[in-house]
């Protein structure tokens, strides 16, 4: 496993939060919404492995998810305190980089799957994420988890 430590210039709203960030999960509504959501994301994922980037991957509850799945997992993230703590849990064949939704620090076509879970209104620039994820010749799937959004779902 590779942590990338690059420092960026960003407002950390999660870094403060990163060590308690998924004692949420453990909560009786956190639990339900958790299961809910990772329902709707393995439903919605390719049954084949591949590698896949998950962009804003917070601590890696998704990205271990994933990687226990099959995948090669990317995560990328913009919070140092969050990529430390989702290296230190982490499983599998992950790499953590620092980076946005704007501007990846990856090459176009580097993934078979791109994952947007929960990130797109945490963005400084939607417009400009989309741009970067949707130059990428391979499905991605934006997921936003509030009340009625719809499943993750292939774009592309």
């Amino acid at each position: 496993m590779r942590v990338d430590e690059p420092r960026l210039a960003t407002d950390d709203l999660f870094g403060p939060l990163a060590d308690e960030y998924e004692a949420w999960y453990a909560t009786p509504l956190g639990a339900f919404v958790i299961a809910l959501e990772e329902r709707a994301l393995l439903d919605a994922l390719p049954d084949a492995v591949g590698r896949l980037i998950e962009i804003g991957a917070g601590t890696g509850w998704w990205t271990r998810t994933l990687a226990r799945r099959g995948f090669t997992v990317t995560a990328v993230e913009p919070s140092a305190p969050m990529r430390r703590v989702g290296a230190a849990r982490g499983q599998g064949p992950i790499e953590w980089l620092a980076g946005r939704a704007e501007q990846l620090p990856v090459p176009d076509d580097s993934f078979d799957v791109v994952l947007l879970m929960t990130v797109l209104e945490f963005v400084s620039g939607p417009e400009r994420a989309r741009r970067s994820t949707n130059s990428r010749q391979n499905p991605w799937y934006p997921y936003n988890a509030a009340p009625g959004s719809p499943p993750p779902r292939r774009c592309g």
